[in-house]
């Protein structure tokens, strides 16, 4: 018997291509030019085609059969068969016949290298792969371009990057992985002196995200598979964590389909030249089926059953089934009685919703409308009064403000900024109202506005209690704070510590004023026609001293006041308030803060007593360069932050 003749056997897909499902018309495919010149049968466009090598021939790439698609060109009058052309060749191969619609390895129950066609006769190309026989069950193996036990060495980048290819495209691969039943990857690192599973992700999926588990994990648990049984090196999630100088290994096997396969693997901490790691990927292995709808479910828009071999399409609610037996239709609900909505009837794809105009909820029915009070939830986002309206609101304010132009802020009204308030002296202006205040030598009478003089006129004699440095060598040295500024009334001793706007009884605020031993024996002067500039410098020293004891108290330079930080107003301690006013470094032992008093028209000011606690400023690094802090305990070192200076 003679050779035979190399021929193609044609094996025409059962329906049309899944994209080309709606009824047209369709050209006919023919003159393909095939081995010996003999045409292929004539078929319908939108047809795969499996073109089939005879026995003992193969085309010109190995492959034994290709699957082609009959399509019209441009400016043809007819449609011919697209993709390589069939051309068959002698071959010393050994013939591994297809069988018709093999999807999987287990259809061909052959083990060694075939074609699958993983979506039957849909618009993927057929492929080649690896059947092999793994537990009485017919698994699928694709492989890809990584050697086994690739070794990877430091010093280098930290990071490494092996990227994976397969001999097939993406959409093979997807859809291979979406058909089976169940998809594996083997993976394995050994590793010496590195932290392999420190770095962002471990490995990346087909579709390009970043993973982070190993073989034998669930997936991005970060995690390898030796932290499941709690007996990873060193207690941590992974051997190769452990960096210990000790060879360590994780491996185990890939398992979610959703994910799989590998396309590329991140090995990290190889920077140093006694690190080395060994990495070995196993081929993608793929088992058993799903069902007619599993892939790309089943060319349908909503719903797929599969029933034996095929797919049956359905719609969900809102939608009917079109024509073609697989798309859907939307319904518009709001077309019929305005899908009975009290008010807006808006249709959806799929559906409808109901909405209320202004000023309205919609009920938990879904299409009642019924009046919405604004002011229940957060009073309308009105800041003070909300008044509810029939399908609004609005916002009003108390006395002493304004509603803003937004409707809804109320402002404060500046009451001192019309007439002084009707205030005699002073008016301060608050939130929502405003007070009136008087100069030294004056009281606030009942109505809260007039100011009567309640000292006479010879009793003003003023005495000032301020806090200086210490002088290098003679003079007042630098004025660090102004304390308070002593009244010496008639019949009592009066202060203020705001300038005067403001003044008090010092026996009213400090009861115990005159309980020292020379204060007891001196006394405050008794009633006379007039307070000298003699009595002023028989008391102001003492006064200046017991004053800045009590109002400095137990916090002393820790005492909170007002200052100027980064170009606004806060509280800060007294003695960065001091440190800010020097501008200089004052190393420890520090500096002695004196205290002074000035009595204005009866003479100058003079240094009275020191301060027992000394004063240190320090330079401290922070964003906007080096800052005096006030080194409260005035030790050596930079131990100090801004938090010094904001206090």
């Amino acid at each position: 018997m003679g050779q035979l003749p190399a021929v193609v056997i044609l094996i025409l897909g059962i329906g049309a291509f899944a994209h080309s499902a709606r009824a047209q018309t369709l050209p006919r495919c023919r003159s393909l030019y095939i081995h010996n010149g003999k045409p292929l049968p004539e078929t319908e466009a939108g047809k795969y085609g499996l073109v089939e090598c005879n026995h003992g021939f193969t085309f010109a790439d190995g492959a034994i059969a290709k699957h082609m698609f009959c399509v019209r060109l441009p400016g043809r009058s007819v449609a011919i068969w697209d993709g390589v052309k069939p051309d068959c060749v002698n071959s010393t191969l050994p013939f591994s016949p297809l069988p018709k619609n093999s999807k999987t390895c287990k259809d061909v129950q052959q083990e060694g290298s075939t074609v699958i066609d993983p979506d039957g006769d849909g618009r993927i190309q057929p492929f080649t792969v690896n059947c092999i026989l793994i537990n009485q069950e017919m698994w699928t193996e694709l492989g890809h371009n990584l050697a086994k036990d690739t070794t990877l060495k430091g010093p280098g980048n930290i990071d490494r990057y092996l990227n994976v290819n397969y001999p097939v495209s993406n959409d093979q691969i997807e859809a291979l992985v979406t058909t089976a039943g169940q998809c594996r990857q083997y993976v394995s690192v050994r590793c010496y002196e590195m932290s392999t599973f420190s770095g962002q992700y471990w490995w990346k999926s087909r579709q390009g995200y970043d993973m982070a588990n190993w073989g034998g994990a669930p997936t991005n648990s970060s995690k390898c598979a030796c932290a499941l049984s709690k007996n990873c090196a060193g207690g941590r999630q992974c051997n190769c964590n452990s960096n210990d100088g000790v060879w360590r290994s994780d491996s185990g096997y890939l398992e979610d389909s959703a994910y799989l396969p590998v396309s590329s693997l991140h090995i990290y901490d190889l920077d140093d030249s006694s690190e080395q790691s060994v990495v070995t990927l196993g081929k993608l292995q793929c088992s058993g089926a799903k069902d007619a709808c599993t892939f790309n479910n089943g060319n349908c828009a909503h719903s797929c059953t599969a029933i034996g071999e095929q797919a049956v399409c359905s719609c969900r609610d809102g939608y009917v089934l079109a024509g073609d037996k697989f798309g859907c239709l939307d319904v518009d609900e709001c077309s019929s009685f305005n899908g009975g909505c009290d008010h807006v009837c808006s249709n959806t794809v799929g559906g409808f919703q109901c909405s209320c105009r202004t000023g309205f909820t919609l009920d938990i029915n879904g299409f009642t409308c019924t009046d919405n009070d604004e002011c229940i939830l957060n009073k309308g986002n009105c800041s003070h009064t909300c008044s509810n309206t029939e399908g609004s609101y609005r916002c009003s304010c108390p006395t002493g403000y304004t509603l803003g132009s937004d409707l809804h802020t109320c402002q404060d009204v500046n009451e001192c900024q019309t007439g002084n308030g009707g205030c005699d002296h002073y008016c301060t202006n608050s939130q929502g109202s405003y007070s009136c205040s008087c100069r030294p030598g004056y009281k606030l009478d009942s109505d809260g506005h007039t100011c009567l003089e309640y000292m006479s006129k010879n009793t003003t004699k003023t005495c000032e209690c301020r806090l200086r440095a210490e002088p290098p060598h003679t003079g007042l040295g630098t004025h660090l704070y102004d304390l308070t500024t002593l009244i010496y009334g008639e019949t009592q001793l009066w202060a203020s510590d705001d300038g005067g706007q403001s003044v008090y009884s010092v026996l009213n605020r400090f009861p115990n004023f005159y309980a020292t031993h020379k204060r007891q024996t001196t006394g405050y002067p008794a009633a006379a026609s007039d307070v000298d500039c003699v009595k002023v410098f028989q008391n102001c020293p003492r006064d200046c001293v017991r004053m800045t004891r009590l109002i400095l108290g137990k916090e002393k330079l820790g005492m909170k006041v007002a200052g100027e930080v980064f170009g606004r107003l806060t509280n800060t301690t007294l003695g960065q308030n001091m440190c800010d006013k020097l501008r200089r470094e004052i190393d420890s032992p520090g500096r002695t803060i004196a205290i002074t008093y000035d009595p204005h028209a009866c003479g100058n000011e003079v240094v009275t007593y020191p301060l027992s606690q000394r004063l240190c400023c320090t330079l401290v690094p922070s964003p906007v360069g080096h800052l005096l802090a006030w080194n409260s305990m005035c030790e050596d070192g930079d131990t100090f932050s801004i938090g010094n200076i904001i206090g």
